[in-house]
């Protein structure tokens, strides 16, 4: 590391708010978009600088120390300690907010309350990282299902009435209602077993529309799944 006077060093891009000596500041590298958004979600105390990057949302966080921290020959060794401590612990819980791992589902049945459904989920996590906390908040995508190579049609095109399902068709220019038989349903789509081919218009309820040969979502579908 290079350390120029101030007069100089404000024409570099790198430039560290602390001495060779000591440390008064602490700092911390937030390499996000929403750079903000992380000090605020991980429940860090508000910072006493941040620098942004106007072009990315990157940013640098300053936290100024009560006490220097020293570092030099006569200088305490618990301090360096206890500096360094916390400077783990603030990057383990700022990489916190992006991790993701894989889990089980343990329970998931049903309950009503007021002609509300709800659906009380417990998962395992398979290989939870260290610095994961107790009553840390997380957003969980569970997969229910998964179909490959498949038909899918938005599912607003898909009429269900008891146990019968209907799409309709544009044919030689005329609408015609066919039965369906559905597999598996996705927040977005819905699996099409028999009753239409690729190629096939689906009419939608306010429109029609053809995508990549007339099907709307064909082909290659992975890994339909609800939430």
């Amino acid at each position: 590391m290079v350390r120029r006077q101030a007069g100089e060093a404000v024409f570099y891009r790198n430039i560290s708010p602390n001495p060779s000596h000591c440390k008064p500041w602490l700092t911390f590298d937030l390499d996000h978009v929403d750079s903000i958004g992380v000090i605020e979600r991980s429940g860090l105390p508000e910072p006493t600088y941040v620098a942004i990057n106007r072009i990315n949302g990157h940013a640098h966080a300053g936290y100024q120390l009560e006490s220097p921290v020293h570092f030099h020959e006569k200088a305490k060794t618990k301090p360096q300690q206890w500096l360094l401590a916390i400077d783990r612990a603030v990057i383990e819980i700022e990489r916190a907010k992006y991790w993701s791992f894989d889990g089980q589902t343990l329970t998931l049945q049903s309950t009503t309350s007021n002609n509300v459904v709800q659906y009380p989920v417990t998962v395992t996590l398979d290989d939870p990282p260290a610095g994961v906390r107790l009553g840390a908040s997380a957003t969980v995508s569970i997969t229910t299902g998964q179909a490959d190579s498949t038909l899918l049609v938005t599912s607003s095109a898909v009429t269900t009435v008891g146990q019968r399902h209907t799409v309709t068709v544009l044919r030689g220019g005329q609408q015609s209602v066919v039965p369906v038989e559905v597999g598996l349903v996705g927040d977005n789509g819905t699996q099409i077993m028999s009753g239409l081919s690729a190629g096939d218009t689906v009419v939608l309820p306010s429109s029609s529309t053809t995508t990549g040969g007339g099907f709307p979502g064909f082909g290659g579908v992975g890994g339909l799944g609800g939430r």
